[in-house]
């Protein structure tokens, strides 16, 4: 038996590769990558993590998983119709290019509100938003400059956008007026006093109206949030009880099918190891 391999060494060196194979299994099941132009969100077990490159490992029950799409949306606007500054009823459209930056901060703020809504919701609420900006700025300016000057009327929307949208965790990428069309006469212009007070107090009004208008429907997007929150947590909860129901059921068959293996294996090695035994069969006894 000089150059011989002790079967016991054997059984165990096996033993020991499966045990290393079922952790490396279960290792990567748990492992995530982060896709291109996405964020990982994970929440519980102490706080929450942005990740948005590499991957990270994630521990069912304890932690929660969400990917959030950081692709850029595109938003099209078509401006009901409102006065310009010189009277001019007009209509507008315009295309938009909107996405959340990777920026860790704005993406905690785009996921607090948009983590559990489609594409489709985000730009809904966008477009809305816009539209409802493009209007009060239409309000200031001439009909000539709406034509003449679509390039310093799309920075000033993308401006004046800035920090309602950063508080939704959005930027815009790009903004262009398509078109912009009369769709009526123009009002007789009065340069009394009067007339001048007039005005002022409907440009007033109206900015009053439309701020009024977007906190409304902030105040409705909230509420439907409020309402559809906890039902789409408890599918997401119950969808992580059964995907890790179904891992540990796989795992479980992998241990087993490991287990018989490792049996066949003993069986195997008994009847060298009782020829060679030297006073008594102890796997008898």
């Amino acid at each position: 038996m000089g150059g011989s391999v002790s079967p016991l060494l054997i059984l165990a060196l096996f033993a020991i590769v499966i045990v290393i194979y079922v952790e490396f299994s279960m290792m990567a099941r748990l492992f995530h990558k982060v896709g291109p132009n996405e964020a990982l969100i994970v929440s519980g077990g102490g706080g929450i993590k942005i990740v948005t490159g590499g991957g990270i490992m994630v521990w069912p029950f304890i932690q929660k998983l969400d990917r959030l799409s950081l692709e850029a949306m595109k938003v099209d606007i078509a401006a009901p119709e409102s006065l310009t500054l010189d009277g001019v009823p007009v209509t507008l459209h315009a295309a938009s290019l909107v996405k959340i930056p990777s920026d860790g901060a704005m993406i905690k703020k785009a996921a607090e509100r948009f983590l559990l809504k489609k594409p489709e919701e985000i730009i809904a609420m966008v477009k809305e938003h816009l539209e409802d900006l493009v209007m009060s700025l239409v309000a200031k300016t001439t009909f000539q400059d709406l034509q003449k000057e679509r390039d310093k009327f799309s920075a000033e929307v993308t401006k004046s956008s800035l920090e309602s949208l950063s508080r939704m965790g959005l930027v815009i990428e790009s903004f262009s007026v398509r078109e912009v069309k009369a769709t009526g006469r123009r009002e007789a212009a009065d340069h009394s006093p009067a007339a001048a007070m007039d005005r002022a107090e409907a440009g007033t009004l109206e900015e009053i109206n439309v701020s009024v208008a977007i906190a409304r429907r902030e105040a409705e997007t909230a509420a439907l949030e409020a309402k559809t929150e906890i039902a789409k947590l408890k599918a997401e909860v119950e969808m992580e009880a059964q995907i890790f129901a179904r891992e540990l059921e796989k795992m479980k068959a992998e241990a087993a099918f490991a287990s018989g293996q490792f049996n066949d294996a003993l069986e195997k090695m008994k009847d060298p190891l009782k020829a060679s035994w030297p006073s008594e069969n102890l796997f008898d006894k």
